[in-house]
């Protein structure tokens, strides 16, 4: 064997050697030869080292979750696995984004255990968000039925009030829910006695207040 030989042998085994331990190796430089298939043989050790420096700059960036970084070239063929990873991650984080917008319907089909783990959790979180939107909706219900029963017995008040006193004093209903009050008949100057004061609490924290005034 000659030394041309033996000296690009050397070359290429001592970069495979470096990739193997997981280094990123100087490209052989072409010049140097001038035999065609030893050329050939240096340039074919070069793409190797091109392409596994590629995987590197992608892979490890993938690895802390950063999916906009640089993507190895089409013809890299070696980083084909990677970049259907790459891929499908970007598809995921679009469907977590989905989710979060309130689409139960994303399902995971692709990643073994995760897609499972991933789809029971989507199914508990749409089963528990119809739980609580079944609740509210009973709560809803049942403050307007509290709503109407208040009503009838303030109307009741009223018109207990207004066969005690006659039709010809001035009274009034003020019904305070915490954020709004209604008032019924204008409000007389003259001296104010409190008939009736009647209190209601809803599930949802709120309240309501009757005060049942009359002047002469």
């Amino acid at each position: 064997m000659h030394g041309k030989e033996q000296k690009v042998l050397f070359d290429v085994g001592q970069r495979i050697s470096d990739l193997l331990k997981g280094k990123i190796p100087e490209k052989i430089e072409v010049s140097d030869y001038t035999d065609e298939v030893e050329k050939r043989f240096v340039e074919i050790a070069n793409q190797l080292i091109e392409s596994s420096s590629e995987i590197h700059r992608f892979i490890v960036p993938l690895s802390q979750g950063e999916l906009h970084s640089f993507v190895p070239k089409r013809s890299n063929f070696f980083s084909s696995p990677f970049k259907e990873l790459h891929a499908r991650l970007l598809h995921l984080t679009w469907q977590t984004e989905r989710i979060a917008e309130g689409d139960y319907t994303q399902r995971v089909d692709f990643m073994g255990d995760f897609s499972t783990a991933f789809n029971s959790m989507v199914a508990k979180l749409a089963e528990r968000e119809q739980e609580l939107k079944e609740t509210n909706d009973q709560l809803k219900l049942l403050d307007i039925q509290k709503v109407a029963d208040f009503t009838a017995k303030c109307a009741a008040d009223y018109q207990y009030v207004k066969d005690k006193v006659g039709a010809e004093h001035d009274f009034y209903i003020l019904f305070n829910d915490t954020t709004n009050v209604y008032e019924c008949n204008s409000i007389p100057s003259g001296e104010t006695v409190v008939i009736i004061q009647r209190v209601v609490a809803f599930d949802n924290g709120n309240y309501g207040k009757m005060i049942l005034h009359m002047w002469w």
